[in-house]
């Protein structure tokens, strides 16, 4: 624990116990859980109580009698590292699947009014307010790169 304390600073709170982790797991929320797999190995009902209040943290499982404190920093470590490339992904992955519902509507908002647009005789406040209509969706797309 002093390995961890002295690697990640005041980030660090431990528990000694699966109530006292499951209180501090309800009160904030959490980049990591380490849980010690000896402790698990004795009580299997600890993870169904733990996991459900993790969050979005990292579960990291350890055995703690057999893990040098080099080792476990290093665990810790790649667990963090590996939740954000994840949280990056999930970040781009959402943004890829928004700009392409934006880049459907703003094809259809543009195609629609320029086809109104063409359309015979339209008294001219309703030809205005579709040009307006096709500028904004125009700087939609440009602003949006779509």
């Amino acid at each position: 624990m002093a390995a961890l304390q002295k690697a990640f600073g005041n980030q660090l709170e431990g528990a000694g116990s699966v109530r006292s982790g499951l209180s501090r797991l309800r009160q904030k929320e959490f980049a990591a859980v380490i849980l010690d797999q000896n402790l698990l190995d004795a009580d299997p009902a600890a993870l169904e109580t733990l996991a459900p209040h993790f969050g979005t943290a990292t579960p990291v499982y350890v055995n703690f009698a057999l893990s040098s404190a080099e080792r476990l920093v290093r665990e810790v470590r790649i667990a963090l590292t590996r939740r954000e490339v994840e949280r990056a992904a999930a970040g781009q992955a959402a943004a890829a699947s928004l700009r392409n519902e934006l880049r459907n509507a703003v094809t259809g908002i543009l195609l629609s009014s320029q086809l109104a647009l063409q359309a015979t005789k339209l008294p001219d406040d309703a030809q205005a307010k579709l040009r307006t209509v096709c500028e904004l969706a125009e700087t939609m797309r440009t602003r949006l790169g779509i």
